[in-house]
């Protein structure tokens, strides 16, 4: 986690709260199917806990100190605008819908904007785009509220919408998507992905 005061203070800790208490439930107890951990925190901050590193993650130079970073117009896209206004200045995101599941994997994963087509007459056609921040135990897609043809948890009914009025997240330990879930390639499908390292990558699936 970011050692500075607007990241690592409140949100970070948050953060670190529904870490420890799913650590916890796992050394204490055994998983059985369809178990479902309730861990009291804000999701309010702990969806500012991985804004601030997925906005920090855009920034090449290291030496750069995070509240610097974060006071620095953000072009590169719209999103990352609005989360910069969210994070600093509590700016609405009812234009956003927040997704989250649980993510018990290792890596660390922040996929700055990827869309997925589905092949028309063998050409690609973006039918969905989003953002991803995945920080183990959670795991956050984050797209426009009129995205029009794709649902996350049509495929994964434990993937569900992030309630920032709550004071809890729930984390469904069994029927979790995998890891590189939903930015992977499926069958049949296109990807574009502008990775962390600002790269763009464009992988056709099979035909």
């Amino acid at each position: 986690m970011c050692n500075n005061d607007l990241l690592g203070g409140d949100y970070d800790k948050e953060y670190a709260k529904v870490y420890k208490a799913w650590r916890d439930y796992c050394r204490s107890s055994i998983l059985v199917p369809n178990d479902k951990l309730k861990i009291g925190c804000s999701p309010e901050k702990i969806l500012k806990c991985v804004i601030g590193h997925f906005l920090a993650s855009w920034v090449i130079d290291g030496e750069q100190e995070i509240p610097e970073i974060l006071s620095q117009p953000i072009k590169e896209c719209s999103i990352t605008s609005d989360f910069r206004e969210y994070l600093l200045n509590n700016k609405s995101l009812e234009e956003y819908k927040i997704y989250y599941w649980f993510y018990p994997y290792d890596t660390l994963r922040i996929d700055h904007a990827f869309g997925r087509g589905q092949p028309v007459s063998n050409k690609p056609v973006p039918f969905f785009v989003g953002s991803t921040i995945k920080m183990k135990p959670l795991a956050f897609c984050i797209t426009s509220s009129d995205n029009p043809a794709f649902s996350l948890s049509t495929k994964y009914p434990n993937v569900t919408l992030l309630n920032l009025n709550s004071n809890e997240v729930i984390l469904s330990l069994n029927g979790y998507p995998l890891e590189n879930w939903p930015e992977e390639i499926p069958d049949n499908h296109s990807i574009i992905l502008l990775n962390s390292n600002q790269k763009i990558n464009v992988n056709i699936g099979e035909k």
